[in-house]
């Protein structure tokens, strides 16, 4: 409930400014961004639309931590 709650309030704000979002989860990202952009070792390794890098298999494998069949977000 409370990353609901935190994750409504970030889609407002960003409805007004400019939001730097630092979040491993990737139903909170997919509502609240627009864009994604992964870092590795201090350096941009992708950006896309947010929903391109949640949906992105080969992506999530490589960059995100997440490995099997696909990334699974709600």
């Amino acid at each position: 409930k409370l990353v609901t709650e935190v994750g409504d309030v970030l889609a407002r704000v960003a409805q007004r400014t400019t939001v730097l979002l630092v979040e491993q989860s990737l139903p909170l990202v997919r509502r609240s961004a627009d864009r994604a952009i992964v870092i590795a070792n201090g350096r941009v390794v992708h950006t896309s639309e947010a929903a391109t890098a949640i949906t992105d298999e080969s992506l999530g494998d490589a960059r995100l931590g997440v490995a099997g069949t696909g990334i699974a977000v709600d």
